[in-house]
């Protein structure tokens, strides 16, 4: 089994993806609490459907950026200290984590974080905070989603798993987004269930994992 702490700042339905996944499979997953920085998230309401404990710890109100940062991710650590878990899933988190705050979650087997992400593109393609909006843009016939351990740059950690969907030529761009979510729930999926099942195989040098397909979703 693998006990996971969810990260969500939206409406949460990757998060709540997750839960459904954690329920579904309870004796591969546990969610031990959601954590979100904003007290009017949507996501605390998934949390509260599948009996998920909640965590709100906003943004200080600091004038400096640097110290409103570091303090955040201060009362954040403070928290993650009272729990035991495996790994840190972000699924909508608005945030992104400073070097210090990733480096306090070394994973104990490999050389990257305990911290997974998914993006909404194919990485190292169209990194940052508008993947779909970027590839849409770009023109692209295929797109797909990534989810990858988090390290000290924005969407550039070791790959995990990947999927991909089409861009047909009647898109829209909120049908190509809506196409993507789907694939990023099963994406999200696979890789959890692949991690509690052990389905996976480990390259060290460069690090680099693959999943098996025998993960059941």
């Amino acid at each position: 089994m693998i006990r996971l702490v969810v990260f969500a700042s939206g409406r949460g339905s990757n998060a709540a993806n997750i839960f459904a996944l954690a329920q579904a499979h309870p004796n591969l997953l546990q969610v031990e609490a959601l954590i979100t920085n904003k007290s009017q998230a949507g996501v605390l309401e998934h949390a509260k459907q599948y009996n998920i404990p909640s965590i709100v710890i906003p943004l200080p109100k600091i004038k400096d950026r640097k110290e409103r940062r570091a303090t955040h991710e201060d009362l954040i650590h403070a928290q993650l200290n009272t729990r035991t878990f495996d790994y840190i899933c972000l699924a909508g988190y608005m945030r992104v984590f400073t070097p210090t705050f990733v480096a306090r979650y070394a994973h104990p087997s490999w050389p990257v974080s305990k911290i997974i992400n998914i993006h909404p593109a194919l990485l190292p393609s169209f990194p940052g905070t508008q993947g779909y909006l970027d590839a849409f843009r770009y023109g692209v016939r295929h797109s797909g989603v990534t989810t990858h351990f988090v390290d000290e740059g924005v969407d550039t950690g070791p790959i995990i798993h990947q999927r991909i969907f089409p861009r047909y030529p009647h898109d829209v761009y909120e049908e190509f987004c809506q196409r993507g979510l789907h694939e990023e729930y099963i994406c999200y999926r696979e890789t959890l269930l692949a991690l509690a099942q052990e389905q996976f195989s480990v390259q060290h040098d460069p690090f680099q994992i693959f999943l098996h397909p025998e993960a059941s979703v």
